[in-house]
């Protein structure tokens, strides 16, 4: 019991579980000076969601429902050309340059690394300067960890894209150039209608395929998603409390469906 309060009472002291209880004393306040049930009850509202979107819980409703549209299903009696590979984002050094992928990122390069080593794939990493302040794209980035991790295979680079959109159109350019060769010249005919395995985390991948389809229309994705981030068991108490983290992931989730009702409308 002195455990569950202590979890408590550590959860509601801190950000965002503070927020919520700040809103709900200034609901209160409000109710009680000026009698304004609007004002009141938007307040209560907002800390309510604040609350649920912070919980784990709340996380797997919002995340969890897109990490579990897309398993990962691989037809391996295709001859995939590829592995693509999308960024995640960078970590930065004190003078704010990017110097090496983020932990999404890394996990994206760490699974496309074994899968290559297995199948014997070349891997193309995908993800420029995203706000043309950094010193190295994230490509690049990705590149040198998958040399750390080992990987001595092909890799390719593209490096001018900063929005999953651009991600398909300029890999649609690249594989399509003369320049960079994925498939023997004997089946170079057939590079309109190229088979890839996508690598990505699994909240992100509906929204890479819609992507996928509608500026890469010529290519087939075969979506190889990672471990989900939310989880989709209920453990207990500790999935109601607040916490940053799961603030995090429903932002995540709730960032991805904007993404996607973009794509379907436009």
């Amino acid at each position: 019991m002195n455990f569950m309060v202590y979890k408590l009472v550590g959860s509601l002291i801190v950000p965002p579980g503070l927020f919520s209880i700040v809103l709900i004393l200034i609901a209160i306040s409000v109710f009680k000076n000026k009698r304004d049930y609007n004002s009141c009850g938007i307040l209560l509202l907002f800390s309510l969601v604040l609350y649920l979107c912070s919980t784990p819980l709340g996380a797997e409703k919002i995340t969890g429902f897109l990490e579990s549209r897309n398993l990962s299903r691989i037809s391996f009696d295709e001859d995939a050309a590829a592995i693509i590979v999308l960024s995640g984002g960078s970590t930065y050094d004190n003078n704010g340059d990017a110097v090496q992928p983020g932990s999404l990122t890394l996990e994206r390069v760490f699974a496309a690394v074994k899968l290559a080593k297995e199948k014997n794939l070349p891997i193309i990493f995908s993800g420029g300067k995203v706000y043309g302040t950094e010193k190295q794209s994230e490509a690049s980035g990705m590149a040198k960890a998958a040399r750390d991790m080992g990987y001595k295979g092909k890799l390719i680079l593209e490096e001018k894209s900063r929005t999953t959109a651009e991600n398909f159109s300029y890999l649609a350019e690249l594989v399509n150039s003369a320049e960079i060769q994925i498939v023997p010249a004997e089946k170079a005919e057939d590079n309109k209608k190229l088979s890839f395995i996508l690598v990505t985390s699994a909240f992100h991948m509906p929204r890479s395929l819609l992507a996928a389809e509608k500026y890469f229309p010529e290519a087939k994705m075969h979506p190889y998603v990672l471990s989900r981030y939310t989880n989709p068991k209920f453990t207990g108490f500790q999935q109601l409390l607040p916490d940053g983290y799961s603030l995090m992931l429903s932002c995540y989730g709730i960032k991805e469906y904007l993404g996607i009702i973009l794509y379907k409308v436009f």
